[in-house]
């Protein structure tokens, strides 16, 4: 079961010997991921980027700082970038597009015009993007142009469909891209996102075009986790909705666990 739950290629990212709840030295604090692990924003290491942390910190960001008509994640932006390239067969450009807002999942989304005045923030940002190019096999540790300019062309396109009317032009280098937004809630574009990094790391898996833009339609299940007593209590439930879901065995057990804290406190 756990096997539909979380790609081969995701789990060989995930290994036991990362997950640590020491405290080593490192500069600065540390911020708890969603899959209970540490990470230092300010003296990362590549084995503490996450490839499920990623997929489900962006799938709950909003573009646009949440000045947009209907959600749409990062996430989203970040699979149909990839899907992009992958109908053009370029796999390579196509992992970096999937990836190219990694860093988010760890620093925010913050918007295009203020980057530039944030003292410091670039450098940080362009020391994790390398190294999650190291931790996952990109192509060079710097964003391609062809990457670069589909994100500027998707960029109009998402303002075209997903925006109200601009108080004035848009300074638009490139035209729009031809892409249609499918506004997935935050569970469908994880589940995608892991999907497509599957597809993209593991030579065996092909893209499901149905499960990303049939299936997604499906609602994700709901459970009251008052009832959930044990993991495979969980994992019953997800064989019964047809493993629609990313959470992986260790995220089940976490949440069990707060959940099971809170109503001792409760």
């Amino acid at each position: 079961m756990l096997n539909n739950v979380i790609p081969n290629s995701v789990s060989e990212f995930e290994t036991e010997e990362e997950v640590s709840l020491s405290t080593p030295e490192r500069v600065g604090d540390w911020i708890q991921t969603y899959s209970s692990r540490q990470f230092w924003a300010m003296d990362p290491r590549p084995e503490d980027f996450n490839i499920i942390d990623i997929a489900h910190a962006l799938s709950l960001i909003c573009r646009f700082n949440g000045h947009c008509i209907r959600f749409y994640s990062v996430a989203e932006h970040s699979i149909l970038m990839a899907i992009h390239f992958i109908r053009k067969g370029d796999y390579a450009n196509a992992l970096w597009a999937l990836l190219h807002d990694g860093t988010e999942a760890y620093l925010c989304d913050i918007p295009r015009p203020i980057k530039p005045h944030l003292n410091g923030y670039r450098e940080v940002e362009d020391k994790l993007m390398a190294l999650i190019s190291e931790r996952f096999n990109l192509n060079g540790d710097t964003m391609p142009k062809a990457v670069k300019d589909i994100d500027y062309a998707i960029l109009f396109a998402e303002a075209a469909q997903n925006m109200g009317p601009a108080p004035t032009a848009w300074n638009s280098p490139v035209d729009a891209l031809d892409v249609k937004l499918q506004y997935w809630t935050p569970e469908q574009a994880e589940r995608n996102f892991l999907h497509v990094f599957d597809v993209l790391t593991n030579p065996n898996t092909e893209i499901d075009y149905e499960l990303i833009f049939t299936n997604a339609n499906k609602p994700a299940v709901q459970v009251d986790i008052s009832d959930i007593v044990e993991v495979d209590d969980w994992l019953k439930v997800l064989d019964a909705d047809g493993g629609n879901t990313s959470l992986p065995r260790h995220a089940i057990e976490a949440l069990l666990s707060a959940a099971r804290a809170n109503q001792k406190a409760a």
